[in-house]
């Protein structure tokens, strides 16, 4: 499963461990000030769309990622040189923090823009949509009983209808505060598009389940749950779907401008 270690290879998996665990020394630090925020956020930085790429959140994130690295990174490393290898590699890092950020900026404008729409009228009805789209990751439960039967009873009740309207600023405020990216899975995604191109028919062996599979296969998988993920998101789940299609997407542009549509093995 695992093959040599290539040099650039190397140095991504110390730089990434090396950040997990000083992370984890600062309590978190680095992953609050160089993950990848929404645009309107006051914590965005342009720096952003590179950090975040080398952060993660906690081992089991760090350690998925890094296996996917150490075992089809080689493979492109060893065919493109270290050099294309990286330049691949640090394209896809930025290409998914742009292509993700902008479909994050468009989701959370989506949501100001509901927002300034509930202050100017707002409507029990409107404020369940605001809250069961937006608010359930964020409030959780506490959202059911802010604005529940007395508002309905008694529509005009002012003191009802501002607390519902600072909450609805609060949750547009905090999604853009909690909210943010952070991970290699984008460029991860990106090189598995790369070993399924190069070498579509070598056979790698899976952990979970233990079996032997085409990486052509592999990715066709990944690819299609992804897309299916991306497509139906369930209330809870906090990976970045979005990302994993970006980096696929990422990398079949590269390969498309580095290969044209010579057939590559």
């Amino acid at each position: 499963m695992f093959g040599s270690i290539t040099p650039v290879v190397r140095i991504l998996l110390i730089i990434n461990v090396a950040l997990f665990i000083l992370d984890a020394v600062l309590g978190g630090t680095l992953s609050e000030v160089l993950s990848l925020y929404s645009f309107r956020s006051d914590n965005f930085l342009p720096v952003q769309f590179i950090t975040y790429g080398f952060l993660h959140g906690d081992t089991w994130h760090l350690l998925g990622n890094m296996i996917g690295l150490l075992v089809f990174g080689p493979m492109l490393e060893m065919v493109w040189g270290s050099k294309r290898f990286l330049i691949y590699y640090m394209v896809a890092i930025i290409g998914v923090g742009v292509l993700y950020g902008g479909v994050r900026h468009y989701q959370t404008e989506k949501q100001r823009a509901r927002a300034e729409a509930f202050e100017a009228n707002s409507t029990p009805g409107a404020y369940w949509y605001f809250m069961n789209n937006y608010g359930r990751q964020i409030w959780k439960a506490e959202y059911i009983d802010l604005w529940g039967l007395e508002l309905e009873e008694y529509p005009e009740s002012l003191a009802a209808q501002g607390t519902a309207i600072a909450r609805v600023k609060d949750t547009y405020t905090k999604t853009l505060e909690l909210f943010r990216m952070l991970g290699a899975s984008g460029a991860i995604f990106a090189i598995l598009l790369g070993a399924a191109v190069l070498f579509p028919n070598r056979m790698i062996f899976l952990l979970f389940p233990p079996i032997p599979l085409k990486i052509k296969y592999l990715v066709l998988f990944y690819g299609a749950y992804t897309l299916y993920s991306a497509l139906n998101p369930s209330i809870g789940d906090r990976v970045a779907h979005t990302a994993h299609l970006a980096g696929i997407l990422i990398g079949y542009l590269v390969l498309r401008f580095w290969y044209g549509t010579r057939t590559i093995e």
